[in-house]
């Protein structure tokens, strides 16, 4: 733990790092814009930008942040031969480029959920990471504007410990995910610069966070799920204000709700969203809006079969972004799904898909000042699958207008 608290304050680590030639890269297959300097993306609509992936493997991005139009980064994995590995990759306004990690000594297996950054040389990553026969331990990384390396972070007990999200601002960071206890029981799992603590868990069974956010670094969001007493899901937002945790009740409006990715703007501004299984039984999409008083449901956009929110990614008071999958899409099988919230009402925008296999959206972040600065308005990332290998493939897609044009 200490060990954490070092490396967070000084912003420096050491290690090696792998060559990126030895990991075996190779572009998306697919219609997608290569190379593309951003002026000079389509306006006003969802464009795919290709990605590498590690060749004869399974690749999947989970999460991405945009420092500007040239600074985005994207974490995810591979997985080959049922092993997963980090998988890092940066846009510099023209092409996506992987970059090497140094790892714990020892690391079987590694994964990436959740990154954020405050600047081109303090961005954290989360996920886990297990020897060949240990449980998962807790996974976080440091770029400090030259490499990414492993930053020791604590556990609590002996069984899997997994972070989901990572939340920076200023000097404070908060990491949010689960942990298994002695009983079997998962709770919920936090970890902050003093260490790693459980939040107000509500449930004997399961309790899991997998979504946070921070306004300062006494006002803090985190969401995800708890089982209630008959086994369904429930909707979990926990709260920090400089002292302590303070578990409020959502207001999903269906059965089971799930929320995962939690973004904010203000105080008094905090979306977040998920699904819940609505009097149909279908999967619907499921946004929530805290108002600095009490978490209001607010209904979202659906396909006409099965639709599930991921991410959300506010831009400003008036324009917020969610991202995830819906079906049928229109290339006939499940595929991304992107929705705008323009102050009153969300739409869906539509976005692309490659190929015809299956493809979801699971990370989404905006450009810090949106359409005020023209370019990008926002990022999302995902995967989509190659019907002819059957392989994942990451996915990656940006929205973008003109500087000074409102949002769609």
């Amino acid at each position: 733990m200490k060990y954490f608290r070092k490396y967070f304050r000084m912003l420096a680590v050491i290690g090696l790092v792998f060559m990126n030639a030895m990991l075996g890269l190779i572009p998306a297959p697919g219609n997608a814009h290569t190379g593309v300097a951003f002026a000079s993306f389509p306006s006003d609509t969802w464009t795919i930008v290709d990605t590498p992936n590690i060749a004869n493997a399974d690749n999947y991005l989970q999460e991405v942040t945009v420092i500007s139009n040239n600074n985005v980064w994207a974490v995810g994995y591979s997985v080959s031969s049922g092993v997963k590995s980090v998988l890092i990759m940066r846009y510099d306004g023209s092409v996506w480029t992987t970059y090497p990690a140094t790892l714990a000594s020892g690391t079987y297996s590694s994964s990436l959920y959740g990154v954020a950054a405050t600047s081109i040389n303090n961005m954290w990553a989360v996920g886990s990471y297990s020897t060949s026969s240990g449980p998962d331990r807790t996974l976080t990384m440091h770029w400090d504007g030259v490499s990414w390396n492993y930053v020791p972070s604590p556990n609590i007990g002996n069984y899997n410990n997994d972070l989901n999200s990572v939340a920076v601002v200023g000097t404070s960071l908060w990491a949010v995910g689960s942990y298994a206890d002695a009983n079997g029981i998962v709770r919920t799992l936090i970890v902050d610069g003093n260490g790693a603590t459980s939040g107000p868990d509500p449930s004997s069974t399961l309790n899991s966070l997998t979504g946070v956010t921070a306004i300062t670094s006494s006002d803090v969001w985190a969401s995800g799920i708890y089982n209630d007493s008959s086994g369904i899901h429930k909707e979990l937002l926990l709260k920090w204000n400089g002292t302590s945790w303070t578990r409020y009740d959502g207001p999903s409006p269906g059965r089971a709700p799930n929320l995962y990715k939690i973004g904010a703007i203000a105080s008094n501004d905090v979306w977040t969203a998920g699904f819940f299984i609505d009097t149909g039984l279908h999967y619907g999409t499921l946004t929530e809006h805290w108002n600095g008083s009490v978490w209001n449901y607010i209904p979202s956009a659906n396909r006409t079969g099965t639709s599930v929110l991921w991410a959300v990614a506010p831009v400003e008071h008036s324009a917020v972004w969610t991202a995830g999958y819906g079906y049928p899409a229109p290339n006939g099988t499940t595929g991304t799904l992107t929705e705008y919230w323009d102050g009153t009402s969300w739409s869906i925008v539509s976005s692309p898909n490659r190929g015809t296999g299956i493809n979801k959206l699971y990370g989404a972040s905006s450009t810090p000042g949106g359409s005020v600065v023209g370019g990008y308005d926002a990022w999302s990332v995902g995967y989509s699958t190659d019907t002819s290998s059957g392989l994942k493939q990451t996915l990656s897609m940006v929205y973008s207008h003109p500087a000074n044009a409102r949002h769609p």
